[in-house]
């Protein structure tokens, strides 16, 4: 995951697969992006064999990655490689194979951001946020960041998307274009309101925020792989090795299983998306609707090959060396090789 993010972020980087002397860390050059994806790969495909890995972790165990979160891992490594057979294939393993109904779309997306059950379901398809080790885990979610809500103190400021610091106003007040995105009936608008805090006018996301506890001592864990990303990322590989929009084509009934989850009367027909263009927007348009604030945003527009043109649209100008962050200039300086050890272009 740290190099999958680093190879997204940065680019070439060094790749540092066993511990180095100190003497030899001032010498690390910038190995190419493909040479971090196939490490990156590996350890993956070892990582999603049951046989390395246990499908399902319990007690104390609860909470850590699985080879099931490994397969999605990986799926979701080849779509930004855009290694789209690879994809198909490893999420269709992960879909139809390997999961074995131990993972699925929870009937309510409010429940994936709830600490509670609902009335009527099964307490096995929530979590349980008292303590570390969570007692239960939400059957949507493959990997999370998780949280103890019985610590007291700033906890809500370990991750931004939690907090609602006076600097942060801005980026936390949804833009109207945020807003706009959702119909009237769709569930998902209702997790994106921009709520005030008790004792500040600064704005927080009620998708983060348990609006019933303290705003200092909450116990919402954060998705980093979830069930509705699988289905999307099935359906963008399967779009893109081969267009069908077929009543029975996997991709539309992947795409549909998340649209109508939010979305009741929301199902596209083959007819609506006629084309592997349309059907392509389609996927990007309801990964938008999903997924903000989860990280997803950024690199669905880069494997989109959109950035540029999505983040004009809110009045902002970047060029491809935007793509990339530049590299800390103390790490260029101290290495003092522009051939193994470049900044990035632009900066």
């Amino acid at each position: 995951m740290c190099y999958f993010n680093i190879v997204r972020f940065w680019g070439d980087a060094p790749l540092i697969l066993a511990p180095l002397a100190a003497t030899e860390v001032a010498g690390c050059e910038r190995n190419k992006v493909a040479d971090i994806y196939a490490a990156i790969e590996a350890d993956l495909q070892f990582a999603s064999d049951a046989n390395n890995l246990s499908k399902v972790f319990t007690g104390k165990n609860l909470g850590r990655a699985t080879s099931l979160a490994a397969k999605a891992l990986l799926g979701k490594v080849y779509l930004q490689e855009k290694k789209w057979q690879a994809a198909k294939q490893t999420l269709d393993e992960l879909i139809n194979t390997d999961n074995a109904g131990t993972h699925e779309l929870l009937p309510d997306i409010a429940n994936v951001f709830s600490t509670a059950p609902v009335q009527g379901s099964s307490a096995a398809d929530f979590k349980n946020y008292t303590g570390w080790a969570p007692q239960t885990m939400n059957k949507e979610i493959l990997f999370e960041v998780i949280f103890d809500k019985d610590i007291a103190g700033e906890g809500r400021n370990a991750l931004t998307y939690h907090s609602n610091q006076a600097d942060l106003n801005e980026v936390f007040k949804l833009s109207n274009t945020a807003k706009c995105i959702y119909t009237s009936d769709d569930r998902r608008a209702d997790l994106m309101r921009s709520m005030k805090g008790t004792n500040t006018d600064n704005n927080l996301l009620v998708k983060y925020a348990d609006i019933q506890s303290s705003l200092e001592q909450y116990g919402y864990n954060t998705p980093i792989l979830r069930w509705a990303d699988v289905l999307l990322m099935y359906a963008e590989a399967c779009n893109e090795v081969s267009f069908d929009n077929s009543a029975t084509s996997p991709a539309l009934l992947a795409l549909n299983d998340v649209r109508t989850r939010s979305y009741v009367a929301g199902a596209y027909t083959g007819d609506e998306l006629s084309d592997q263009d349309t059907f392509r927007d389609a996927i990007f348009l309801e990964r938008r609707l999903e997924f903000p604030m989860e990280m997803q945003r950024w690199f669905d527009l880069l494997r989109s090959g959109n950035a540029i043109n999505e983040i004009a649209k809110i009045g902002l100008i970047i060029d491809k060396d935007d793509l990339l962050y530049p590299i800390p200039n103390s790490e260029v300086t101290l290495r003092n090789d522009p051939e193994k050890f470049p900044q990035n272009p632009g900066y």
